[in-house]
């Protein structure tokens, strides 16, 4: 962000049709952090279909397989080196026949093996699901400090990263996520921050809840949680 060219702008993305989706790639305990730098950071946020839930990469078998690159290889062993198809499997909109996703007989590739217990309609029903943590994070990206603040990043230790947005005269925005076990914050380093937080967002696994206050010089992070705070009072 540092070198970005004048009337540039950053775009982010974690996945498309042509890798293996993301929680597939970094593990399901991580998509809540990859999709809070996504959508906190400075610029365009891409999401790929199925990263707001989570959903995983699906077995596509040989006799099943469409795409080009695997059917070319002509190998029934080697081909889902080639095959792009796991992360092409129909979106999981419910636990139903075919996920929701059609009334019809079959589908054009087949429906991955948990979509009963990955799905969109579940996660709406569950406040503690990537479905409803993404949902907060599109709202958090409006706010003033997302949209045009400045951005200040701080690794605090091998597994603990911050981003912070501040913008004058607006609350702070300040998204934290633990790629490790429980530990505790301190945030009393960056020295422009207003001393009292409130939880915004919460991913799954996070021990905090939603409108929790905290000081931030002791945020206590469970392992493998993604949070987003805002200031009680204006930056700078």
């Amino acid at each position: 962000m540092t070198h970005m060219p004048v009337g540039g702008t950053a775009n982010w993305v974690n996945g498309n049709h042509d890798q293996s989706r993301l929680a597939s790639r970094v593990g399901a305990e991580r998509v809540d952090a990859m999709n809070l730098l996504a959508l906190l950071l400075p610029g365009i946020a891409v999401t790929y279909q199925g990263e707001e839930i989570g959903m995983t990469d699906g077995f596509v078998s040989w006799e099943d397989t469409k795409d080009p690159q695997a059917v070319n290889t002509g190998d029934p062993v080697s081909y889902l080196r080639k095959s792009r198809d796991p992360e092409r499997t129909p979106y999981h909109w419910d636990g139903s026949r075919n996920a929701g996703f059609t009334n019809g007989s079959s589908t054009w590739l087949p429906i991955a093996h948990n979509y009963r217990t990955v799905n969109l309609a579940r996660q709406m029903e569950d406040s503690n699901s990537h479905y409803h943590f993404y949902r907060d994070l599109a709202a958090i990206k409006k706010t003033p400090a997302v949209r045009y603040g400045d951005l200040e990043t701080r690794a605090l230790s091998d597994s603990i990263l911050v981003v912070i947005r501040l913008l004058p005269d607006t609350p702070v925005v300040a998204g934290i996520v633990n790629l490790g076990e429980e530990e505790t914050v301190d945030l009393s380093c960056v020295k422009l921050l207003p001393t009292s937080f409130k939880v915004i967002a919460t991913g799954v696994g996070c021990s905090l809840q939603k409108g929790t206050l905290l000081s931030k010089s002791n945020i206590e992070m469970s392992g493998h949680c993604a949070l987003v705070l805002q200031s009680l009072n204006n930056c700078c």
